[in-house]
């Protein structure tokens, strides 16, 4: 529904901040994101962050919108399913695509990137978009049984 889509779209900024303050506090990783994308602005790096999140965040909402109802409304599994999530995030896109990106846009990078700072990020992105995105989906959930 429109109101779950909300839902996942606001967790997922949330989580985005919650990531990108834990990350640029470790390593000073949002600048690096804006490079992605030609600016080392930190503006422009907390923007692509956050674009990134909603679009991962989306993704993390469908997973969910694709597996039984049980599964789907137990809190412990959605988190699982988010902290999974961004482990899978932070192997793949960020240790190998995002390295590989920075190189072809003339940055260095070591390939594969799997620095702890970054993992500890991507989980606490994974905790609080799951978090927020169940707790969210609850709210809605009962606002429109109420209806």
């Amino acid at each position: 529904s429109r109101s779950e889509m909300g839902a996942a779209v606001a967790a997922s900024l949330l989580a985005g901040v919650a990531m990108g303050v834990a990350g640029q506090a470790t390593s000073g990783v949002v600048p690096i994101i804006g490079s992605l994308y030609g600016s080392t602005q930190p503006l422009v790096g907390w923007i692509t962050h956050e674009f990134h999140s909603v679009v991962f965040g989306l993704m993390y909402a469908g997973m969910l919108a694709s597996v039984p109802d049980p599964y789907a409304e137990d809190v412990k599994w959605c988190l699982g399913v988010g902290m999974a999530w961004a482990f899978t995030l932070w192997l793949v896109a960020a240790g190998i695509i995002m390295p590989l990106w920075l190189r072809l846009v003339g940055q260095p990078a070591i390939l594969p990137s799997l620095s702890l700072p970054s993992l500890l990020s991507h989980l606490i992105w994974g905790a609080t978009m799951g978090g927020l995105y169940v707790g969210g989906r609850m709210a809605v959930d009962g606002r429109e049984r109420a209806d």
